[in-house]
């Protein structure tokens, strides 16, 4: 995945949305394409462009209002203008007022290149979470009760597509059914915990595609190639947003949790988690009317790692973390998860073939510096991998057996 995506990369696939140009260059920029100073009267670029012609009064009424500033101008057509100018996609970036999937409404007003950065996948996050991109329309639909994460959405569409939403909030009518009972201008006046929907035009659904392939198309849930080839930031950004939305910090249990109806999309979720050195447990199910996947966060240099490399912008969800954080680290005991420790002895003796009592636990001091190793706890450790055959003794040192080397 690129770093900065320019409007060169996405203009494939926009047909049918409308650009709206700088006056001034738009005009030069047909006289160019033309190699006339009225482009409008050059029957053979009307030709070429595919647009109607007037014999009558010998021109081209299209060419005429858009050289005036009277439409804007499809996509579809800019880019064979284009092809005839000797401008290039720069020129038309430096030179954007605003992109639009019909004429009137839903205008964006994007600053390119659009950086794939933690604002980008904070966006990403939140549809693939409590939102969708609607089949038909292509409309941003996110959906949620707290203000907190409502803001946060439309400031960060805002601060990339500069466009507001239409805010739909969802509550019970005279009738006792569940359905909208309103448009509200401002989230600021919008009651807490109400069911609120942010709704964003169809241009801004067509762009989201476009970078990210079918990550949230209608029911359809993917967490797609292009999002797992993206840089540490957006997959910072992307991770938060989606826990916001899905995940759960349950500080009785000691765990951050998570589920999906789709068992790919938290297999995919858990590898990006390793590159931020969180390591989530078994991917396992339950039935609750349907099949759901989950899988849990715990130990404490992973719910550490989580905090300081991810965390959450709900500050309630913030809140619980740091609480069992501080709870694990004021407890007068805590430990790795079951297996960890032995796993890391192996792993230190296949890179060093062979290691004293005393090696071994000052490399484990170094990988996990905020445990008390004793030397009852690695001895009993080394003497449990004796038991089962993983690590012979050889001297004082210790080295796998053959079959585990």
């Amino acid at each position: 995945m690129k770093e900065e995506i320019y409007l060169e990369d996405l203009i494939n696939n926009l047909d049918g949305t409308v650009v709206k140009l700088n006056p001034k260059f738009l005009r030069c920029l047909l006289s160019n394409a033309a190699k006339s100073d009225k482009p409008w009267r050059n029957k053979e670029f009307a030709k070429k462009l595919g647009v109607s012609w007037n014999i009558q009064r010998n021109f081209s009424a299209t060419i005429y209002v858009w050289f005036n500033g009277k439409r804007n101008i499809s996509l579809i057509f800019l880019k064979k203008i284009m092809k005839l100018s000797n401008y290039t996609w720069k020129d038309i970036e430096n030179n954007l007022i605003g992109i639009t999937a019909n004429t009137n409404k839903g205008c964006v007003y994007l600053k390119f290149p659009i950086v794939i950065g933690e604002e980008l996948g904070s966006i990403v996050g939140y549809i693939l979470g409590d939102g969708c991109i609607r089949t038909k329309t292509f409309q941003v639909y996110f959906s949620n009760k707290n203000k907190e994460l409502l803001k946060d959405f439309e400031n960060k569409i805002f601060d990339i597509f500069r466009i507001k939403p239409t805010i739909w909030c969802k509550g019970w009518n005279k009738e006792g059914k569940y359905k909208y009972i309103g448009m509200f201008a401002s989230i600021k006046d919008i009651q807490e915990d109400t069911d609120t929907i942010l709704c964003y035009p169809t241009i801004v659904g067509k762009i989201l595609l476009t970078i990210f392939r079918k990550f949230s198309l209608g029911k359809h849930k993917e967490l797609t190639e292009e999002i797992s080839n993206t840089n540490l930031e957006f997959k910072r950004g992307f991770v938060r947003s989606f826990y916001d939305s899905e995940g759960s910090v349950k500080i009785n249990s000691y765990v951050i949790s998570i589920a999906q109806d789709s068992y790919t999309i938290l297999e995919k979720l858990g590898r990006i988690l390793l590159e931020f050195k969180v390591e989530p447990n078994k991917l396992s199910y339950f039935i609750q009317q349907k099949k759901r996947y989950f899988f849990t966060i715990s130990g404490y240099d992973n719910l550490l790692n989580f905090l300081e490399n991810i965390g959450f912008r709900s500050s309630t969800k913030l809140k619980r973390l740091e609480t069992l954080v501080s709870k694990i680290r004021k407890s007068k005991r805590f430990k790795l998860r079951h297996g960890v420790t032995k796993c890391n002895i192996i792993d230190l003796l296949k890179i060093n073939k062979s290691l004293t009592e005393s090696e071994l636990s000052i490399l484990l001091r170094q990988k996990f510096p905020r445990l008390k190793w004793c030397h009852q706890t690695i001895n009993n450790h080394l003497r449990d991998l004796k038991k089962s055959r993983f690590i012979v003794k050889d001297g004082n040192s210790y080295r796998l057996t053959v079959k585990n080397v």
